[in-house]
This record gives C-alpha cells, sequence and structure tokens, in this order.
C-alpha cells in the first residue's frame, strides 16, 4: 500500500486549521499548528510533502515561516501553499514574489483547495 502524503497546515485560526483538515484529511495525512512557534518544532521533527501557510500571524508571519523552511536543506524543498484573507493587489504581489507554488484566498473553498493541493503533490 503506498504510503499517504504528508500535509502541515499552519494558521492561527482554528476554525480555518479543521476546515483544511476536514477537506484534506481522506486523501492525505494532515497535522496542524496553530502557531509560527508550534509550526517551526513540527516541521524540525517530522517530514512533510507539502505544508499550508497562513501569511499573516503574530510572533511568527508567514513570511518568516517560509524563509525559515527554504533557508534549510531538509526543507528547502517542500512545496508551500499561502493562505491569506486580504486580496489587494500589492499583498497578492508580495506573496507571489516569493515564489510559493500556490496561494489561495480566504475563506478557503474546499473544491479550490483540494484540486490545488492533488496539483502539486498528487
Amino acid at each position: 500500500m503506498e504510503q499517504r502524503k504528508r500535509i502541515l497546515a499552519i494558521d492561527d485560526s482554528g476554525i480555518i486549521l479543521r476546515a483544511i483538515k476536514t477537506t484534506l484529511e481522506e486523501f492525505y495525512d494532515v497535522e496542524c499548528a496553530n502557531s509560527g512557534s508550534k509550526a517551526i518544532q513540527k516541521y524540525r521533527k517530522d517530514a512533510y510533502d507539502l505544508i499550508i501557510l497562513d501569511y499573516e500571524m503574530p510572533i511568527f508571519s508567514g513570511v518568516d515561516i517560509y524563509n525559515q523552511l527554504k533557508a534549510r536543506d531538509t526543507t528547502a524543498n517542500i512545496p508551500v501553499i499561502f493562505l491569506t484573507g486580504v486580496s489587494d493587489k500589492g499583498r497578492v504581489m508580495q506573496i507571489l514574489s516569493l515564489h510559493p507554488e500556490g496561494y489561495l484566498l480566504k475563506p478557503i473553498n474546499p473544491k479550490l483547495l483540494l484540486s490545488t493541493v492533488k496539483e502539486i503533490i498528487g
């Protein structure tokens, strides 16, 4: 039996994390972290096939986490999908300038989330 792909969802909103987990858990192993510091502990300890990352979080922002991921040999190649609740052109351009594998607007559309994840990691 093929091993299920592992996803780490990082968001300071429990509601968003539950929505992600509910949408994806039929097909993937999904772990959640509700802060940047918890996320760092998880990805330093375990391997993931994809990270879904809130762009705006307190203390460690999504950009902080993204930069840490990309700076480490063991995590630099993990694809990242950014989530954001802000859709103004400047914010979207900031996100795209980081070259994530994807980005989705909140509130999350479950069908779009699943199709984006499947497109990136299968």
